[in-house]
This record gives C-alpha cells, sequence and structure tokens, in this order.
C-alpha cells in the first residue's frame, strides 16, 4: 500500500519510463511551458477583462438607484413611491413622449458607463499588468539568472 493517495491527475506528475518530461520537442526546448504559460496569461487577461466589465456595469446600473434612494431620503416607501409616480408618467405619456425618454435613459446609460468605464481604466491596467508580471515572475526571474550564469 502506497503512503501517499494518488489521485486522477497524479500521472501528469509521474515520469514516464519510456522518456522524461524534458519539454525537448522539434519545437524546440520548453514549447510546452511556453505554451501553458501564454494560455494562462490569457486566461488571466480574459477573466480579469469580463470582471472589469461586469463590475463598472453593475456600478452604472446601481447609480440611479442611489441617486433616487438618496432623493427619497433614504425611506424605502418614499423611494417605492417615487418610483410608482414615475412609471405613471411614463405611462400616461403619448408613445413619442415614451421613445424620446427611453432614447434619452439609453444615451445616459452608455454616456455614464463610458464616463465610468474611463475612469477605472488606467487602475485596471495597472492591476493587470501587476497580476501578469506576479504570475511570470518566477519564470523570467529563472530564466534571467540562468542567461546571467551562461
Amino acid at each position: 500500500m502506497p503512503d501517499m493517495m494518488m489521485t486522477p491527475f497524479a500521472w501528469h506528475y509521474e515520469e514516464a519510463p519510456a522518456r522524461a518530461h524534458d519539454d525537448t520537442d522539434e519545437a524546440g526546448p520548453g514549447w510546452r511551458a511556453q505554451t501553458r504559460r501564454i494560455a494562462a496569461d490569457l486566461c488571466y487577461i480574459g477573466l480579469a477583462t469580463f470582471g472589469f466589465i461586469g463590475s463598472t456595469l453593475l456600478m452604472v446600473l446601481g447609480l440611479p438607484l442611489f441617486i433616487f434612494f438618496a432623493l427619497a431620503g433614504w425611506d424605502i416607501g418614499l423611494l417605492a413611491t417615487h418610483i410608482g409616480n414615475f412609471a405613471e408618467h411614463f405611462l400616461a405619456a403619448d408613445p413619442q413622449g415614451q421613445q424620446h425618454f427611453a432614447d434619452s435613459a439609453k444615451w445616459a446609460f452608455l454616456c455614464t458607463a463610458l464616463i465610468v468605464h474611463l475612469t477605472r481604466m488606467p487602475a485596471w491596467f495597472s492591476r493587470l499588468w501587476a497580476g501578469l508580471e506576479r504570475g511570470a515572475g518566477v519564470e523570467r526571474s529563472s530564466s534571467a539568472d540562468q542567461g546571467e550564469a551562461q
């Protein structure tokens, strides 16, 4: 009985009897490690981008609620009354007025999203770059040390 429990993924870490995992092939040395690093970086960039866009949109969608809640004096009952009055006026308007309001609200949302997005973007780029450097720092420093040793 082995002293360590084997997981279904442990076969990847065992040495193959025919050939060691040296990542050498006709494509060059370390091509598997480079491919994994590029794939990991692309996954990190994708997840960070979708998280940034999602949080920005949630901020923009929550901003009108925050403003209306502040105007209602932080009272949820008064907020519901204001929103009900707003909905009654919208439904009582003629179709041209409703369309004008819908177009105005759409442009206000897009402009607000653009402003919030551009305001947050420099900090996001610095966090993204720091994350990429932190993820690749070990490999880059070890490869730099090997280059200096030669």
